[in-house]
């Protein structure tokens, strides 16, 4: 099921990034989030995405006020996480966590 928000949302975005099920601890490791248009296009987002709690693999996403439009609903959203050694792992690892902006 699609997140929704309102277009120019700038309140901080939650996720907690599970591995089979689990969170895990996300130490030393640096995360991004990803983000395509409806037809995946990649969209470039000045917002900051970092750890809220490393421990338990959860992520932020603050968005810049320009970074939720319209435009570019419906949104396809990944977060990509590279380990210390360079191995990078994407969340969700399946489908893409779908964000629908609204007026």
């Amino acid at each position: 099921m699609a997140e929704e928000f309102t277009e120019g949302w700038t309140a901080p975005i939650h996720y907690q990034l599970l591995r089979n099920d689990a969170s895990f601890n996300a130490a030393g490791m640096q995360v991004d989030l990803e983000a395509y248009d409806r037809e995946f296009n990649p969209i470039t987002l000045t917002g900051i995405t970092d750890w809220l709690d490393e421990a338990t693999s959860t992520v932020e996403f603050l968005p810049a006020a320009g970074d939720l439009q319209i435009v570019n609903s419906l949104m396809h959203t990944r977060f990509k996480v590279t380990d210390g050694t360079g191995k990078i792992s994407h969340f969700p690892r399946g489908l893409w966590e779908d964000w629908v902006i609204r007026r």
